[in-house]
């Protein structure tokens, strides 16, 4: 029973945040319409589970979110995915230190890496016939937006949630392991 119970409140939480991503979307006036909420919802809980769960909740938010998009299928789907995924493994090996600027710094490499797997989807639909234009400037400015306003969201939600959790909060960390 247990189990059901926190599946089910994890297909809320995804439906919940792919709907609050939409929604912000559409309700927000235009520079402000591109902050990436998925992203930086999930790379603040990647610092906060520290666990592989986070690329499947970015895997099913994706596919909510490319249920409503005007790309085509998948090219959502696998940018989002596989920049977690890519961002998951820096977090692991390369950004071991838990601060806002660690943060911000995963934030940004890892929507570098969502664009950058985004264009190259693009561009190998383009190369097998399946699209016709290539919107350049449409994705430098939407990359432009999402840097602005994703990586200092990412870096503030980031210190706002350590500073009321125990597990985010480096210095409750290493003032018990250095204790005399």
């Amino acid at each position: 029973m247990r189990s059901i119970l926190r599946f089910l409140l994890i297909l809320l939480a995804i439906v919940f945040l792919s709907a609050f991503h939409i929604g912000l979307a559409f309700l927000l006036p235009f520079p402000w319409s591109k902050i990436n909420i998925i992203l930086t919802v999930l790379i603040v809980l990647m610092f906060w589970w520290d666990s592989g769960f986070i690329i499947w909740l970015s895997f099913f938010s994706h596919l909510i979110i490319e249920l409503y998009t005007t790309a085509p299928f998948g090219i959502l789907l696998t940018s989002g995915t596989l920049s977690i995924l890519l961002s998951f493994w820096l977090y692991k090996y390369l950004f071991t230190n838990r601060s806002w600027y660690a943060a911000g710094a995963l934030g940004l490499l890892t929507i570098f890496i969502y664009r950058a797997i985004y264009i190259m989807a693009i561009l190998s639909l383009k190369f097998f016939g399946l699209t016709q234009i290539l919107p350049w400037q449409n994705i430098m400015q939407t990359l432009s937006w999402e840097l602005l306003f994703s990586v200092p969201a990412i870096a503030l939600l980031f210190f706002i949630v350590s500073r009321f959790s125990r597990r985010l909060n480096t210095s409750l960390d290493h003032s018990a392991l250095f204790k005399v």
